[in-house]
């Protein structure tokens, strides 16, 4: 597994709310329990207290000018503690 955050693209809406992006290897492990706890755990790390995962819109290919790189990200909305 070759989980990680991609920060350029990840981002927050004050200190309740976060989308961040996690890029791997498969569908299946961007859609993983580990992939949620990264997501979870860099939401912390972006100022978002007891983050919750929402539901997001799904995986989605990596491409570079226009061809796939065999890499899939899912973009996790994530609820803070109010």
């Amino acid at each position: 597994m070759a989980l990680s955050v991609v920060t350029e693209e990840s981002r927050t809406e004050g200190t309740t709310r976060a989308v961040v992006v996690v890029e791997g290897d498969s569908i299946a492990e961007v859609q993983s329990a580990d992939a949620r706890t990264l997501a979870i755990r860099h939401a912390g790390t972006l100022g978002v207290a007891r983050a919750g995962v929402s539901t997001g819109s799904g995986p989605y290919p990596v491409m570079i000018d226009g061809a796939p790189t065999g890499k899939y990200r899912y973009d996790y909305p994530l609820q803070g503690a109010l």
